[in-house]
């Protein structure tokens, strides 16, 4: 017999993360995320990069490139395609940088 996920009103992300529990952060109604120095209030627990960019005002998206800050100091760059997972281990912040001309 399966225990039911128990859901959390609201949960920041980069708090959750700073805590260094390990785990990933509880099944919630709404995520907090960070997109550089500005947080946003989600009510879906994943989003591709595409649509982080476009919450954060980045457009035309494929402008941007979009990197995604774990707890430890690791990071990785997010395809417009790719999805995140805001309940993964880990998962912190993310930054933007706007691509050049030569780029992509």
């Amino acid at each position: 017999m399966s225990v039911p996920e128990i859901e959390v009103e609201e949960v920041e992300l980069e708090a959750f993360a700073q805590k260094g529990t390990g785990a990933g952060a509880p099944k919630a109604k709404r995520y907090i995320i960070r997109v550089d120095k500005t947080k946003y209030t989600v009510d879906v627990p994943t989003m591709a990069g595409r649509e982080i960019l476009t919450l954060a005002g980045k457009t035309p998206p494929e402008q941007y490139k979009l990197t995604q800050k774990q707890h430890g100091g690791g990071a990785s760059t997010i395809g417009l395609d790719d999805v995140v997972d805001f309940t993964a281990p880990g998962v912190e912040r993310f930054m933007t940088l706007k691509r050049d001309q030569t780029e992509g």
